[in-house]
C-alpha cells in the first residue's frame, strides 16, 4: 500500500513538474513570457510566503488576477535588478579577497549595489502599495496584522514534528 502510494505521488510530482519545464525547455531556456533565462527565479515571488499570506485573505478572482498582474509586470525588471545586486556583491566579495586591494574599484562596485539595492527596495515598495490599493480594507488591516505577527515572531508554522 504504501509502495503503490509512493509511485503514485512520485508520478503525479514528475507529470506536474515535466509541463514547466517542457514549456522552458521549447523556448530555449528561457521564459515565453519574460525572455528571461531564469523562469523559476522570477515566479518565485507568485508563490512562497507571499502566496500563503494572500490566500489567508480570502481573495476574489479578479484580486487573485490583479495581484498576479502586478507581480507578472514587474518580475522582469525585478530579475534585472537581482541579477545586478548578486553581480555587484560577487565582485566586491572577489575583490576583497585579492591579493592588492583596489579602493577606487572597491568603492565603484559598493556603490553599484547600492544602487540595485536601492532599485529593488523602490520596486518593492511600489507593488506593495499597487497590491494594497487591490485589497479592501478589511484585506489590508488583516494583511497588516499577519505582518506584524510575523516581524514579532508570533506567526503560526506548522509542526515539524508531524512531517511523515
Amino acid at each position: 500500500m504504501k509502495k503503490s502510494l509512493a509511485i503514485s505521488v512520485l508520478a503525479a510530482t514528475m507529470a506536474l513538474g515535466a509541463a514547466p519545464m517542457a514549456s522552458f525547455a521549447q523556448g530555449g531556456g528561457q521564459c515565453a513570457s519574460h525572455g528571461s533565462p531564469d523562469r523559476m527565479s522570477m515566479h518565485r515571488s507568485h508563490d512562497g510566503m507571499q502566496g500563503r499570506m494572500f490566500q489567508r485573505l480570502d481573495l476574489s478572482e479578479a484580486q487573485r488576477d490583479q495581484i498576479f498582474k502586478i507581480h507578472h509586470d514587474q518580475a522582469p525588471e525585478m530579475f534585472k535588478l537581482k541579477n545586478s545586486q548578486r553581480a555587484a556583491a560577487t565582485k566586491l566579495r572577489e575583490l576583497s579577497r585579492a591579493a592588492t586591494f583596489d579602493e577606487a574599484n572597491a568603492q565603484a562596485l559598493a556603490t553599484e549595489l547600492g544602487q540595485a539595492q536601492g532599485q529593488l527596495a523602490l520596486l518593492r515598495a511600489k507593488q506593495h502599495a499597487q497590491i494594497q490599493a487591490v485589497l479592501t480594507p478589511e484585506q489590508r488591516e488583516q494583511l497588516k496584522t499577519s505582518f506584524e505577527q510575523r516581524r514579532n515572531g508570533k506567526h503560526t508554522r506548522a509542526d515539524p514534528s508531524t512531517k511523515s
